[in-house]
């Protein structure tokens, strides 16, 4: 996988989440037929694009037992089938590198991306990260301060029942991306640091930004509080850019400089690719 195809795909997952996200606290009682289908159909899309969105799915069922909605249900079968089709590819096709491992580290690092570094900026953020690598004290004083926050995010809530969805969206999609993520336990670790591994976390962040948006504050406050998450994801993104630029290598730049039958690095390390540009080079 080269560095153009792991930004695209990225983005790609991004939106699907989003919109899923969105579909789970939307009043859907009234969509029928050809907006049904359509729907349907963009929903399909959305779960095959990857885990992001596929992981929403226990969040839909969940949507349509608190609102009786059977579109809801739909969309969450749907988001199932997607995820065991995904996950039949895997059996299917198994790769080496992701062992399972739970620990207290698992609950910290979604809250690290989605509450901690959106309120505190990366840098005081990746600070307390790297203290709760090495306590367990200091995790579990991290992930009580971050359940207060989630209360009074609940608390002052002028949609209680939206709160509840994204809340429960926040927690389950990232402790499932954590557990599952490449690596043994003290890779895992790494996954604590807001830089590492931001868009596994993306969904917990939009779940954080809408329910500020919904907060029975004041407007200034509000509008405040969501400038400030919004200003300290702005890095965010840019160093995920920069790691990602490290890590993956650019498959346009290496097919400029080849000319005859060339070797393409791509991610993982140590992954090739031989293409043969003799006749392309031979006609320019």
């Amino acid at each position: 996988m080269s560095r153009e195809v792991t930004a695209t795909a990225t983005n790609v997952q991004w939106v699907a989440a989003l919109s899923i996200l969105l579909l789970s606290i939307q009043n859907l009682v009234e969509v029928r037929g050809a907006k049904l289908l359509a729907l349907l159909l963009w929903v399909a899309c959305c779960g095959m694009t990857g885990v992001p969105s596929a992981l929403l799915c226990p969040i839909l069922l969940l949507a349509a037992s608190l609102n009786k909605s059977k579109v809801h249900l739909i969309i969450g079968l749907l988001l199932g089938l997607c995820a065991a089709t995904q996950l039949a590819i895997i059996i299917a096709n198994p790769a080496g590198g992701r062992g399972l491992a739970i620990g207290i580290q698992t609950f910290l690092a979604p809250l690290m991306h989605a509450v901690y570094a959106p309120f505190m900026g990366i840098a005081e953020a990746t600070i307390f990260s790297e203290k709760a690598k090495t306590s367990l004290s200091v995790s579990a004083t991290l992930i009580v301060v971050a359940a207060l926050v989630m209360a009074v995010l609940w608390y002052f809530s002028a949609n209680r029942k939206s709160t509840t969805i994204l809340l429960l969206a926040l927690l389950l999609t990232g402790v499932l991306q954590s557990i599952g993520a490449l690596g043994d336990a003290t890779e895992k670790l790494r996954h604590l640091a807001p830089p590492i591994g931001g868009r596994y976390y993306v969904t917990a962040c939009f779940a954080a930004l809408i329910m500020i948006s919904l907060l029975r504050l004041n407007p200034g406050f509000v509008a405040a509080l969501l400038l400030i998450v919004i200003g300290n994801g702005l890095p965010h993104g840019i160093l995920y850019w920069e790691q990602t630029s490290a890590k993956y290598p650019s498959w346009r730049e290496q097919v400029a400089v080849c000319s005859g039958v060339c070797t393409i690095n791509i991610w993982p390390p140590g992954w090739q690719v031989e293409i043969d540009r003799t006749e392309r080079t031979g006609s320019e």
